[in-house]
């Protein structure tokens, strides 16, 4: 939110006081009692005391000529216009609970919307606002194969019409259109590219910046989170689907010590997590274009929203809080065998002299080898005395090895899996939602 104090220090001479009435005495007119006034005036009392001006001092005052924009001796200005960059960008798909047989598909979109004003110097600083498409309905059939989790719509979640969502361009589109109009007017309609001038103190209300203002170090704040969303399978190759986590990273683009709320950008980016063999059960999707894939190892530096904001410091941009004990516990929970899986059949056909025609199937089953492991982080502060303190924890699944067996099963012979042998591990497959390690 801009400031009055921002604005002041920017434009010290340009402060949007509340409007007041004043009266010109523009001359006199005779009249006699129970004449009526003339045409285009309406007789009032006389003026409140105090409120009289004068012409001369009238015509000092620069007229509004347009919605924010003043016109006098000064250059001109644009006030209370707000920036018009906005985005959608799509977070994910579910299906709502089946209800009477039947449920909705969900697509859920975030809708980016700078909140600075027209004008602004730096990057883009909004919020984002989740929103709910529907698709429609079906039936409740074939639910073992679901390519999306379910689960309703969050309470007080908005749902949005697909022309209204269309008329919101994608990331890409806005972007395009703010360059084609930085181009055509030969300027910046962003702060053109001026960061302005500086600030003795490192409150974010310093000049030029828009919103936050300039600070001594111009350091970035640090504050960013991730949120997990799901995960993603390729389409199956050679018996096996690559599998990538889904996630936001929310990074603060304003200034270190910038006072208010934190502003910045969403970006999706893809963690790969592996590999599992293919499943029927699984539809297939190739990552987008120009998906960002990041590694395991870098989501791990990035804290969820909970950790960000307990080390965050109101008013310091996260800069003066003490970092949070960087100690992880892992404990091996248990190890587990998935489901068998088909990955390969090859048919054999053969002509018997006499006996007519023989045919045989090799079936290629797979089931992969997980390890559950419990993961904790320490709750202190870095640097601390004495014995960590953990957290509850969380699972996650390590993908430790593989099964491969190969059967062959003749004409009217039922293709069942493998049998596992006495004593073997337990049955588990990885829950929807699971997180996974490398």
């Amino acid at each position: 939110m801009i400031t009055a104090a921002a604005i002041a220090e920017a434009h010290p001479t340009r402060i949007m006081a509340p409007e007041q009435e004043v009266y010109i005495l523009k001359g006199t007119i005779s009249c006699n009692d129970g004449d009526k006034a003339p045409n285009g005036t309406v007789p009032e009392n006389d003026p409140p005391a105090g409120k009289v001006g004068d012409q001369k001092d009238l015509d000092k005052i620069p007229t509004q000529n347009a919605p924010g924009t003043i016109i006098g001796n000064t250059t001109n200005f644009t006030v209370n216009v707000p920036c018009p960059y906005t985005y959608r960008y799509l977070i994910g798909k579910f299906y709502t609970p089946c209800v009477n047989g039947h449920r909705n598909l969900i697509e859920e979109w975030g809708i980016f919307t700078c909140s600075l004003l027209k004008g602004h110097s730096g990057p883009h600083h909004g919020t984002v606002e989740h929103v709910f498409l529907s698709h429609g309905g079906g039936d409740c059939v074939d639910m073992q194969n679901d390519q999306y989790p379910t689960h309703p719509i969050p309470p007080g979640g908005k749902t949005i019409k697909e022309k209204d969502l269309k008329k919101i361009p994608t990331r890409e589109e806005a972007d395009k259109k703010e360059a084609d109009e930085k181009k055509n007017s030969g300027g910046n309609d962003n702060g053109g590219g001026n960061s302005g001038g500086s600030s003795n103190s490192d409150n974010g209300t310093g000049t030029g910046t828009g919103v936050g203002g300039t600070n001594t170090n111009q350091q970035p704040c640090p504050y960013e989170y991730k949120k997990y969303i799901r995960n993603l399978y390729t389409p199956c190759k050679d018996g096996w689907m690559e599998m990538y986590g889904v996630y936001e990273i929310f990074k603060c683009s304003l200034l270190k010590g910038h006072t208010g709320p934190h502003h910045g950008t969403i970006d999706i980016v893809y963690v790969h997590d592996g590999k599992v063999g293919c499943d029927d059960n699984l539809k297939g999707e190739p990552l987008p274009p120009g998906a960002t894939v990041i590694t395991g190892t870098d989501i791990g530096k990035i804290p969820t929203k909970e950790k960000a904001d307990k080390a965050d410091v109101p008013g310091v941009g996260v800069g003066g809080a003490k970092e949070p004990c960087p100690e992880v516990k892992k404990t091996n929970l248990r190890t587990v065998a998935g489901s068998w899986k088909k990955v390969k059949t090859e048919v054999h056909v053969a002509g018997l002299k006499g006996k007519g025609t023989y045919a045989s199937a090799d079936v290629t089953w797979h089931r992969d080898i997980w390890t559950v492991v419990l993961v904790q982080n320490c709750t202190l502060e870095k640097g601390h005395g004495g014995d960590h303190k953990w957290d509850a924890g969380h699972e996650e699944w390590y993908h430790s090895g593989g099964m491969t067996e190969t059967i062959n099963y003749g004409v009217g012979v039922p293709q069942t899996e493998p049998a596992d042998p006495a004593g073997f591990i337990p049955h588990e497959d990885p829950p929807r939602g699971a997180k996974f390690m490398k």
